[in-house]
């Protein structure tokens, strides 16, 4: 009887033991979601923000994003005044830290130029702006102006 009874103990204790890395193993596992909810509710946060600033782009400065196959299309508007919803196009590549141009319409001079510059410098914002730059021309001298 007295061998019943510890054995008796014994898995009671295994049991209480088991149960308490269970509510430990739950606990943490509670903990695990939150971290990822908050981790959710951040990335949609970041991502909310990030189309907004897409919107803006589109509406004052006539950019418009597209994503292609491991490429970025920018395309752009009101560039020739004679034809403000003409869109302009230049496609860019990055592998390895290094900016390529897949596709540029019209093509505009300079374009080596440029790519280099936007390697050298990483300045993104001031590649755009310096192709809007070269539509622009590209139309006027299409227009003979």
């Amino acid at each position: 009887m007295a061998g019943a009874s510890s054995a008796v103990t014994s898995t009671e204790k295994r049991l209480e033991g088991g149960q308490l890395q269970l509510r430990r193993q739950q606990e943490e596992y509670r903990q695990r979601a939150a971290e990822l909810e908050a981790g959710q509710q951040q990335k949609q946060k970041q991502l909310d923000s990030l189309r907004r600033a897409t919107a803006l782009f589109g509406e004052r400065f006539s950019l418009k994003f597209r994503h292609g196959q491991d490429e970025l299309c920018l395309v752009m508007t009101d560039i020739d005044a004679f034809e403000q919803d003409r869109e302009f196009c230049i496609s860019v590549r990055i592998t390895d830290n290094v900016y390529s141009v897949t596709r540029c319409e019209p093509m505009v001079p300079g374009l080596e130029e440029l790519t280099a510059e936007v390697n050298r410098t990483n300045d993104f914002a001031a590649f755009v702006k310096s192709v809007r730059k070269a539509f622009v021309a590209v139309a006027k001298q299409a227009r003979g102006l």
